[in-house]
C-alpha cells in the first residue's frame, strides 16, 4: 500500500514539474514605449504612415501615431555607433548608414533591420546610402568614399566618380534614373542613368553643401552652409541663390503630403519653400539647437536634432 501511495505522489510530482516547466504562449503586451528627447538624433523620414528615425549609440526608432510614442527598431546585432541617414524606396523596403561604414537594411518598414555590412578599420562614418530605380545601392561618405553594390548589399565596390576626396553629404534620386549627390567645398554632380554614371556640375558655391531636394525632374535645391540655398530649373545647368531670412546652416529636409518642402537647420529652424520658389521662409523656431531632419505627419510637425524628437501639434506651428 505504501508502495502505490509513494508511487501516486511520485507520478504527480513529475506531472507538475512537466507542467510547470513545458512552454505556454505569454499574454499580449504593448511595445516598450522609449524615450527620445535625450539623445542626438540625425535622420528623420517618412514611409508610408510610419515615421522612422536614426541616431547616436546605434538608434533606431519608429512612430505609428504621427510622433507621439516611439519605439525601437529591432537588430540583429546591437552596436553603439551613431548612424547618421536613412532611406526607403518604398514603404517596406529601406537602409540605413553610419559608423563602422555600417549599412542596415529592412524589409518590414522599419521595424526590424538587418547589417549588411561593418568595416570596423575603418574610422570615417558613412554620411548616406540610397537605391537607385534598378536597385543598386549606393553608400557614401567622407573622403571621396562612394560605394555601390549590385547584389543587394553582399558585396561593395568603391567607385571612382570624381569626387575626388572630398566628403559627400546627400544624395537624391528618383524613379526616372535622375539624381543628385553634393558636398565639400560646393561639390554637385548629376546623373541621368540612376547612378551608372555621373556629371560633375559646374561650381556656383564655394561652400559644404549638405543635401539636396528634387521638386521636379528639372527643379532640385541644394542647402548647406550659414543659408545658402540654391535652386536649378534645368537640372543643374544653371542655379540660383535663394533669400533664406537667416544665416544658419540647413542640415535636413522633407516633401510634405501635399507637396511642401521643409528645410531643417540650426538654432531649431524650419523653414519652407516658398510658392514662387524664390526663398525659404520661416516656418517655425523650435529651440535654440541644431535641426537635423523634419517630417509633417497627420498635421504635426516632428523635428529630429542634437535634443532628440519632439513633436509639434497643428495649433502649435
Amino acid at each position: 500500500m505504501r508502495t502505490l501511495v509513494g508511487l501516486a505522489v511520485s507520478a504527480a510530482v513529475a506531472a507538475a514539474s512537466v507542467y510547470a516547466f513545458s512552454p505556454r504562449p505569454y499574454p499580449e503586451q504593448a511595445p516598450t514605449q522609449v524615450r527620445t528627447d535625450s539623445m542626438r538624433i540625425n535622420d528623420l523620414t517618412t514611409t508610408g504612415n510610419r515615421l522612422v528615425a536614426v541616431g547616436d549609440l546605434g538608434s533606431v526608432f519608429y512612430s505609428n501615431d504621427g510622433g507621439v510614442s516611439w519605439q525601437g527598431a529591432a537588430l540583429d546585432r546591437p552596436f553603439d555607433v551613431a548612424l547618421t541617414d536613412v532611406h526607403f524606396r518604398d514603404a517596406a523596403h529601406g537602409w540605413a548608414s553610419g559608423g563602422d561604414g555600417r549599412v542596415l537594411a529592412t524589409r518590414d518598414g522599419g521595424l526590424s533591420w538587418t547589417t549588411l555590412r561593418v568595416e570596423k578599420d575603418v574610422s570615417e562614418p558613412l554620411m548616406g546610402v540610397w537605391a537607385s530605380p534598378e536597385g543598386t545601392l549606393f553608400a557614401y561618405g567622407s573622403y571621396g568614399r562612394f560605394l555601390a553594390s549590385s547584389d543587394g548589399g553582399k558585396t561593395w565596390q568603391q567607385r571612382d566618380i570624381g569626387v575626388e576626396d572630398f566628403h559627400v553629404n546627400g544624395v537624391e534620386g528618383n524613379s526616372d534614373g535622375r539624381a543628385m549627390l553634393v558636398g565639400e567645398q560646393g561639390m554637385a554632380l548629376k546623373s541621368a542613368d540612376g547612378g551608372k554614371s555621373w556629371q560633375k556640375l559646374a561650381s556656383f558655391y564655394h561652400g559644404s553643401l549638405f543635401g539636396v531636394a528634387r521638386l521636379t525632374a528639372d527643379t532640385w535645391l541644394a542647402y548647406g552652409l550659414r543659408g545658402n540655398a540654391y535652386l536649378t530649373r534645368d537640372f543643374g545647368a544653371s542655379w540660383q541663390k535663394l533669400s533664406v531670412p537667416m544665416p544658419v546652416s540647413l542640415f535636413g529636409h522633407a516633401r510634405t503630403a501635399d507637396g511642401r518642402l521643409l528645410v531643417a537647420g540650426q538654432g531649431g529652424s524650419v523653414f519652407e519653400l516658398d510658392a514662387a520658389s524664390a526663398g525659404l521662409r520661416l516656418l517655425k523656431r523650435t529651440g535654440p539647437l541644431a535641426l537635423t531632419g523634419v517630417a509633417m505627419s497627420g498635421g504635426a510637425l516632428v523635428v529630429a536634432g542634437e535634443t532628440g524628437l519632439k513633436r509639434i501639434a497643428q495649433e502649435e506651428q
